[in-house]
């Protein structure tokens, strides 16, 4: 799924948001930015740690616009070339660079299925690298044209941004923080809530769920959010009763007793039994 995250010249960083991004989305990270005296875009990605992240964020000026991408593998392997930020290239190898200059870049936060290498998370390359190979590179610049975007979101669907020196198509659905002003292309800047229910009017149990925002996402990759959140739920001895998605929200049930959830939202309501009442 990932996010990206789009600071307009004379935005601030919100520390805080990008550790919910990095937290959300942990298989790497990258930035492109503006240098308006060199007439490029600078790439630096590969970032596999927060702090690795932030102390090159924290030294970008204000005074450009900033793209910040956070991965979580869908399609190609985790490693640091796989990040975005990409070059607007026809080259894999050029794409894969830490550290690069090109006239345009672009980053990607969606599933493309007709591009998704057959070895999957095995591939030495992701459905992002092979849609800007194939899709966004020979667009040139008409992908600044609001009509090619129009046309891009019908076909794809998806959310992207394509930089060169000047300029930034932001194409596709996003969120704006409240409290920063930052664009998102989905709501996983947001603090995952985590919440424990004790007790009943008449039946003792206990019931822990999570709630997940997910606005802004499409339904391929809420399905890969809940696979994960799964596993790694699993892997911390804790199964997954069921989960509902509702008003923009995914809560996952972890349920000792036969329970349903009767109402999703900010906060969900669990019941017992047919009696109980609301958390």
């Amino acid at each position: 799924m990932c996010v990206i995250a789009y600071v307009e010249k004379g935005r601030k960083l919100n520390k805080k948001e990008f550790m919910e991004c990095f937290l959300n989305n942990p298989d790497g990270a990258g930035i492109m930015y503006q240098e308006r005296d060199k007439k490029m875009i600078h790439i630096q990605k590969g970032f596999m740690t927060f702090d690795e992240l932030w102390s090159a964020a924290e030294k970008l000026s204000d005074d450009i616009d900033r793209v910040f991408h956070f991965r979580i593998a869908t399609s190609g392997a985790v490693s640091q070339g796989i990040c975005h930020p990409f070059p607007v290239c026809n080259d894999f190898k050029k794409m894969k660079r830490l550290d690069v200059y090109s006239q345009k870049g672009m980053v990607h936060n969606g599933i493309l299925s007709e591009f998704a290498p057959k070895k999957g998370l095995k591939a030495d390359y992701s459905d992002t690298m092979k849609f800007n190979k194939d899709i966004i590179f020979p667009l040139q610049d008409t992908i600044f044209n609001e009509k090619v975007q129009d046309l891009i979101v019908r076909a794809f669907d998806c959310r992207y941004i394509v930089m060169d020196y000047r300029r930034a198509a932001i194409i596709g659905d996003w969120v704006q923080s409240k409290e920063s002003g930052i664009l998102y292309s989905n709501s996983s800047y947001k603090k995952h809530s985590y919440f424990d229910y004790y007790g009943c009017d008449y039946y003792a149990y206990s019931e822990d769920y999570i709630t997940v925002p997910v606005s802004g996402m499409t339904d391929d990759e809420i399905e890969v959010l809940v696979e994960k959140l799964e596993d790694s739920l699993y892997q911390d001895f804790i199964d997954v009763y069921e989960y509902e998605v509702s008003n923009n929200y995914i809560v996952l049930v972890v349920s000792k007793l036969d329970e349903q959830i009767n109402k999703i939202g900010d906060i969900a309501c669990c019941s017992t039994f047919g009696g109980g009442r609301y958390a």
